[in-house]
Protein backbone atom coordinates (compact mmCIF):
# COMPACT_ATOMS: atom_id res chain seq x y z
CA UNK A 1 0.00 0.00 0.00
CA UNK A 2 1.56 3.27 -1.14
CA UNK A 3 -0.47 5.62 1.06
CA UNK A 4 2.01 8.52 0.83
CA UNK A 5 0.81 9.37 -2.69
CA UNK A 6 -2.52 10.42 -1.12
CA UNK A 7 -0.88 13.41 0.55
CA UNK A 8 0.68 16.72 -0.46
CA UNK A 9 4.45 16.55 0.32
CA UNK A 10 4.21 19.42 2.83
CA UNK A 11 1.36 17.66 4.65
CA UNK A 12 3.38 14.42 4.68
CA UNK A 13 6.32 16.25 6.25
CA UNK A 14 4.10 17.79 8.93
CA UNK A 15 2.49 14.42 9.59
CA UNK A 16 5.92 12.84 9.98
CA UNK A 17 6.85 15.58 12.47
CA UNK A 18 3.72 14.79 14.50
CA UNK A 19 4.58 11.09 14.37
CA UNK A 20 8.22 11.71 15.36
CA UNK A 21 7.07 13.91 18.27
CA UNK A 22 4.72 11.09 19.40
CA UNK A 23 1.59 13.21 19.04
CA UNK A 24 -0.43 10.32 17.59
CA UNK A 25 -1.95 7.61 19.75
CA UNK A 26 -3.73 4.62 18.29
CA UNK A 27 -6.80 3.80 20.36
CA UNK A 28 -8.14 0.87 18.36
CA UNK A 29 -6.52 -1.25 15.71
CA UNK A 30 -8.06 -4.00 13.61
CA UNK A 31 -7.53 -5.50 10.17
CA UNK A 32 -9.96 -3.05 8.59
CA UNK A 33 -9.83 0.04 10.79
CA UNK A 34 -7.52 2.29 12.81
CA UNK A 35 -8.92 4.76 15.33
CA UNK A 36 -6.54 7.29 16.81
CA UNK A 37 -6.26 10.64 18.47
CA UNK A 38 -3.64 13.19 17.43
CA UNK A 39 -2.68 16.09 19.68
CA UNK A 40 -2.03 19.34 17.86
CA UNK A 41 -3.53 22.74 18.52
CA UNK A 42 -6.42 20.55 19.72
CA UNK A 43 -7.03 16.81 20.04
CA UNK A 44 -8.27 15.42 16.73
CA UNK A 45 -9.97 12.08 16.13
CA UNK A 46 -8.71 10.13 13.12
CA UNK A 47 -10.34 7.04 11.61
CA UNK A 48 -8.80 5.14 8.72
CA UNK A 49 -10.70 2.33 7.03
CA UNK A 50 -9.08 -0.45 4.97
CA UNK A 51 -10.40 -2.92 2.44
CA UNK A 52 -8.17 -5.71 1.12
CA UNK A 53 -5.11 -4.00 2.61
CA UNK A 54 -5.78 -0.69 0.85
CA UNK A 55 -7.10 2.54 2.32
CA UNK A 56 -10.80 2.77 1.60
CA UNK A 57 -11.61 5.98 3.49
CA UNK A 58 -10.12 8.40 6.01
CA UNK A 59 -11.68 10.82 8.48
CA UNK A 60 -10.33 13.52 10.76
CA UNK A 61 -12.36 16.12 12.61
CA UNK A 62 -9.84 18.93 12.04
CA UNK A 63 -10.87 21.96 9.95
CA UNK A 64 -8.45 21.13 7.10
CA UNK A 65 -9.91 17.63 6.65
CA UNK A 66 -13.44 19.02 6.98
CA UNK A 67 -12.77 20.78 3.68
CA UNK A 68 -12.14 17.40 2.03
CA UNK A 69 -8.36 17.31 2.35
CA UNK A 70 -6.11 14.55 3.65
CA UNK A 71 -4.47 16.16 6.67
CA UNK A 72 -1.26 15.88 8.68
CA UNK A 73 -3.14 14.09 11.47
CA UNK A 74 -4.09 11.29 9.06
CA UNK A 75 -0.50 11.11 7.86
CA UNK A 76 0.82 10.93 11.44
CA UNK A 77 -1.49 8.00 12.18
CA UNK A 78 -0.46 6.22 8.98
CA UNK A 79 3.24 6.67 9.83
CA UNK A 80 2.55 5.20 13.24
CA UNK A 81 0.49 2.36 11.77
CA UNK A 82 3.27 1.61 9.30
CA UNK A 83 5.72 1.20 12.19
CA UNK A 84 3.31 -0.89 14.29
CA UNK A 85 1.85 -3.25 11.71
CA UNK A 86 4.89 -5.55 11.84
CA UNK A 87 5.11 -5.55 15.63
CA UNK A 88 4.90 -9.21 16.77
CA UNK A 89 2.15 -8.52 19.29
CA UNK A 90 -0.06 -6.96 16.60
CA UNK A 91 0.34 -9.91 14.24
CA UNK A 92 -1.39 -12.07 16.83
CA UNK A 93 -5.13 -11.61 16.46
CA UNK A 94 -6.08 -13.43 19.66
CA UNK A 95 -7.34 -10.91 22.21
CA UNK A 96 -6.29 -12.99 25.21
CA UNK A 97 -2.76 -13.24 23.89
CA UNK A 98 -2.59 -9.49 23.35
CA UNK A 99 -3.80 -8.84 26.89
CA UNK A 100 -1.50 -11.46 28.43
CA UNK A 101 1.53 -9.91 26.71
CA UNK A 102 0.78 -6.41 28.01
CA UNK A 103 1.76 -5.04 31.41
CA UNK A 104 -0.96 -3.96 33.89
CA UNK A 105 0.37 -0.38 33.67
CA UNK A 106 0.02 -0.37 29.86
CA UNK A 107 -3.49 -1.82 30.07
CA UNK A 108 -4.54 0.74 32.65
CA UNK A 109 -3.14 3.63 30.57
CA UNK A 110 -4.80 2.34 27.42
CA UNK A 111 -8.15 1.89 29.14
CA UNK A 112 -8.06 5.38 30.65
CA UNK A 113 -7.28 6.97 27.26
CA UNK A 114 -9.83 4.83 25.43
CA UNK A 115 -12.56 5.86 27.87
CA UNK A 116 -11.68 9.52 27.34
CA UNK A 117 -11.97 9.40 23.56
CA UNK A 118 -14.41 6.61 22.66
CA UNK A 119 -17.97 7.64 23.25
CA UNK A 120 -19.94 5.08 25.17
CA UNK A 121 -16.98 3.00 26.35
CA UNK A 122 -16.98 4.56 29.82
CA UNK A 123 -20.69 3.77 30.23
CA UNK A 124 -20.17 0.20 28.97
CA UNK A 125 -17.33 -0.24 31.46
CA UNK A 126 -19.47 1.05 34.34
CA UNK A 127 -22.28 -1.34 33.38
CA UNK A 128 -19.77 -4.19 33.15
CA UNK A 129 -18.30 -3.43 36.59
CA UNK A 130 -21.79 -3.05 38.11
CA UNK A 131 -22.80 -6.39 36.62
CA UNK A 132 -19.64 -8.12 37.90
CA UNK A 133 -20.23 -6.68 41.38
CA UNK A 134 -23.92 -7.65 41.40
CA UNK A 135 -25.00 -3.99 41.53
CA UNK A 136 -27.56 -4.24 38.74
CA UNK A 137 -31.01 -3.39 40.04
CA UNK A 138 -33.29 -5.58 37.92
CA UNK A 139 -36.46 -4.06 39.40
CA UNK A 140 -35.27 -0.58 38.38
CA UNK A 141 -34.49 -1.77 34.83
CA UNK A 142 -37.91 -3.44 34.54
CA UNK A 143 -39.61 -0.27 35.75
CA UNK A 144 -37.69 1.84 33.21
CA UNK A 145 -38.53 -0.62 30.44
CA UNK A 146 -42.24 -0.61 31.31
CA UNK A 147 -42.19 3.17 31.33
CA UNK A 148 -40.58 3.29 27.88
CA UNK A 149 -43.03 0.76 26.46
CA UNK A 150 -45.96 2.69 27.89
CA UNK A 151 -44.57 5.99 26.61
CA UNK A 152 -44.08 4.76 23.04
CA UNK A 153 -46.93 2.29 22.72
CA UNK A 154 -49.31 5.14 21.88
CA UNK A 155 -47.31 6.09 18.79
CA UNK A 156 -48.92 4.66 15.68
CA UNK A 157 -45.55 3.70 14.14
CA UNK A 158 -44.70 1.68 17.28
CA UNK A 159 -47.95 -0.25 17.10
CA UNK A 160 -47.22 -1.33 13.51
CA UNK A 161 -44.09 -3.18 14.56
Amino acid sequence: MDWKKLFNPVILERGFDYHRDKKAEILNLSADEVNAVVSGSDDYEVNIYFSDGEIEDMYCNCPYASDGNNCKHMAAVLYMFENLKDHPILRDTEVESLINNTSPEQLRGFLINAMKYESGLKERFIRFIDGENGNINIAEYKSQLKSLIKKYSYHSSFNKL
